[in-house]
């Protein structure tokens, strides 16, 4: 098992992942080794089998548009960015 970092660019985030990967956390990160939002999983590298799948970003405040049933979403983390704005990363599931 290996701990991967994967980019959140937009709202809605289609990652193609091993099967089985864990999503763990998101942040903001400003670095050389990436900008913006970031979510880490741990995924087993000797997996075959990868999946799609999707991710929300969401600002407090704004309306979760993505799915239209938000039962279907499960939370992974809050982000603050370096100007103070929260934001919320789910998963479809």
């Amino acid at each position: 098992m290996t701990v991967y970092k994967y980019q959140l660019p937009g709202t809605l985030n289609s990652l193609y992942l091993p099967a089985g990967a864990k999503p763990l956390t998101a942040r903001f990160q400003d670095s050389t080794f990436g900008n913006g939002f970031m979510l880490w999983c741990l995924v087993d590298t000797d997996e075959p089998v990868k999946e799609t799948r999707e991710f929300v970003v969401v600002a407090t405040g704004a309306e979760i548009v993505y799915p239209e049933n938000t039962n279907a979403l499960e939370y992974i983390s809050s982000i603050e960015t370096p100007q103070g704005l929260m934001f919320h990363v789910f998963e479809i599931v």
